[in-house]
């Protein structure tokens, strides 16, 4: 049912055509304008940017000298971080639009054949939500992947900075801090590894390929010594949990069809309800099987 030939191959991570599947004309003019946005704030930000930020040099750096001491020759450093903040933020914010394309498409392909794997049926919301929620789809798409673009430009531009100027004019900080998160990390990656050792080869059966313990009494008396472990270890763990939640806030901040929150509090989500709603109208009033019964009706 997809097409496979020299032109679409290579595409096929991002989309993949479909001989009996098209889009609205609601879907492909909403992404034409959330392209054309990207393309837009790509240019203020990146152009209007070194403007703003030269004009800005001399307070930033009277302000520095003040509170660090530290006296700073800035040349064309910052444009270089502003070009690659640009290009990483076009590069990341475009793929996931034509993702988001991809996932509309496989999601309303289920949806034509009555599967509902990655959204919550029909049934769970109402008539009244399905119309109310579906109608805000166009300008949350766009809404989210502009604030999202920016936000994510700003603050990479920002870590880029930092990191320039704490690197350079103050490698001890650095340094005091990769001798501060380096053993705590290189310690949380060797648990992960032992671990992932002792179960295929230790208490799995048959070298991990059946999930049966092989000893439980040696699996439980390990357990017991891992709980006092992890209770330590559990607060870089709560940091990494907090840090990929952010991160990935920010990256998928312009794709409607994933929600931050857990399967029981998606509902809460008010861009995932309105995509899922508005797949939910797509599918009443756009169904292949409907649109062919029709044009025999009126063809008869």
């Amino acid at each position: 049912m997809y097409y496979d030939n020299a032109l679409t191959r290579p595409l096929v991570r991002f989309y993949r055509w479909h001989r009996y599947f098209t889009f609205s004309i609601q879907i492909l003019c909403t992404y034409t304008v959330v392209l054309t946005v990207i393309y837009n704030l790509t240019c203020l930000l990146t152009f209007y940017g070194i403007y703003s930020v030269k004009s800005q040099i001399d307070r930033i750096q009277l302000l520095i000298l003040h509170l660090l001491n530290w006296k700073i020759e800035w040349g064309t450093n910052f444009v270089n971080d502003l070009f690659v903040c640009s290009i990483l933020s076009v590069i990341i914010y475009c793929t996931q639009i034509f993702n988001g394309l991809r996932k509309i498409q496989r999601d309303m392909i289920s949806a034509y054949a009555g599967k509902y794997i990655d959204i919550p049926p029909r049934h769970n919301f109402s008539n009244n939500e399905l119309l109310s929620k579906c109608v805000h789809f166009s300008g949350y798409l766009c809404g989210y992947a502009a604030w999202g673009f920016i936000i994510f430009y700003k603050i990479s531009f920002i870590i880029c900075l930092l990191l320039r100027l704490w690197i350079r004019y103050d490698s001890r900080w650095f340094q005091h801090v990769l001798a501060l998160c380096l053993p705590i990390v290189l310690l949380y990656l060797l648990k992960h590894i032992l671990m992932s050792l002792l179960s295929e080869f230790v208490f799995l059966q048959n070298f991990g390929r059946t999930p049966s313990l092989n000893n439980r009494r040696i699996y439980f008396i390990f357990n017991y010594f891992n709980f006092f472990f992890d209770c330590f270890l559990g607060i870089l763990s709560c940091f990494i949990r907090v840090s990929k939640s952010v991160l990935a806030a920010f990256l998928f901040m312009g794709r409607l069809d994933y929600s931050f929150m857990g399967r029981d509090l998606e509902r809460l989500d008010q861009g995932y309800a309105t995509y899922v709603t508005f797949i939910h109208m797509e599918i009443i009033h756009g169904h292949p099987l409907l649109g062919k019964n029709l044009s025999q009706y009126f063809v008869i």
